[in-house]
């Protein structure tokens, strides 16, 4: 019989008043389930709330510094031992997942792959994994120079930009040079790639520019996997991997369509994105 492979999970948290989210507490209760340790990393924490975490997880209360990245950091330092894990996955408060179960259960199974594994993937600034959830797969990644160096080097970067350019961005590079796969969850179809595109061709996003008229331009999917899925196929999105980010709900970058999408989902998919929105 193989062995049911150890998972940690690292949640970097920030609400501006301290809350959190009736759809993040459901998914850390989730997490409980099947994982072997779990760590709450917070920069604004009510003490109601990490009182109410520490029955689930190690909650540790921090400053407003570093973005997620440091969060991270943190927790995964305060792991320990990681020998003792196959997977860590990492991941913020920045979505909303509609179904807890299917998003953990997708994530604490058997490792078929080493490198890294997550949500969806965007080529916005080069090629990476979209860092609001992510997973290292396997013990041997886990213990490798590559994955402590990474850690070990890391500074609490302030300026926004340059923090999406170093982690965000950046992680999927390093471990993608030094040999590690990097895969997704959410993979569009050339259907929706398509969708896609032309969501963003309307709205400015991708434009071409033409000399005359009647120039014609071949149509590349590959323009679709420089946009961020989770602004453009964010209903594909939802309907395949459960989760939709709270940016798209309050800003709706992209001027998508949302209405008819939202008022067909079940009471408590509704119950978890309005209390997300407080």
């Amino acid at each position: 019989m193989s062995q049911i492979p150890k998972t940690a999970f690292v949640i970097a948290h920030f609400h501006e008043n301290g809350r959190v989210a009736l759809n993040t507490h459901s998914l850390v209760e989730e997490m409980t389930k099947s994982s072997h340790m779990i760590v709450f990393v917070s920069t604004n924490l009510n003490q109601d709330e990490a009182d109410r975490l520490k029955k689930y997880a190690v909650v540790i209360q921090r400053e407003n510094t570093g973005y997620d990245f440091w969060s991270y950091k943190l927790g995964i330092d305060q792991l320990g031992d990681l020998s003792q894990f196959d997977r860590i996955v990492i991941c913020n408060t920045s979505f909303i997942s509609l179904d807890p179960s299917f998003l953990v259960q997708s994530f604490t199974g058997s490792v078929d792959q080493i490198g890294l594994r997550g949500l969806t993937r965007c080529g916005e600034m080069g090629d990476h994994i979209q860092s609001y959830w992510l997973s290292f797969e396997g013990n041997r990644l886990l213990m490798s120079p590559e994955f402590a160096t990474w850690w070990d080097t890391m500074l609490p970067l302030n300026d926004r930009n340059e923090n999406i350019n170093n982690y965000e961005v950046g992680i999927s590079g390093y471990f993608a040079r030094h040999g590690y796969p990097i895969r997704t969850l959410f993979q569009g179809t050339a259907n929706q790639l398509l969708i896609m595109l032309s969501r963003a061709i309307s709205r400015g996003s991708v434009f071409f520019n033409l000399k005359n008229k009647l120039q014609v331009v071949p149509l590349d999917l590959k323009y679709a996997l420089d946009l961020n899925p989770t602004i453009f196929g964010w209903d594909f999105i939802m309907d395949q991997i459960k989760i939709v980010k709270i940016e798209q709900l309050k800003f709706n970058y992209g001027h998508q369509y949302l209405d008819e999408k939202l008022r067909n989902l079940s009471v408590l998919e509704k119950n978890y994105l309005n209390d997300a929105l407080i």
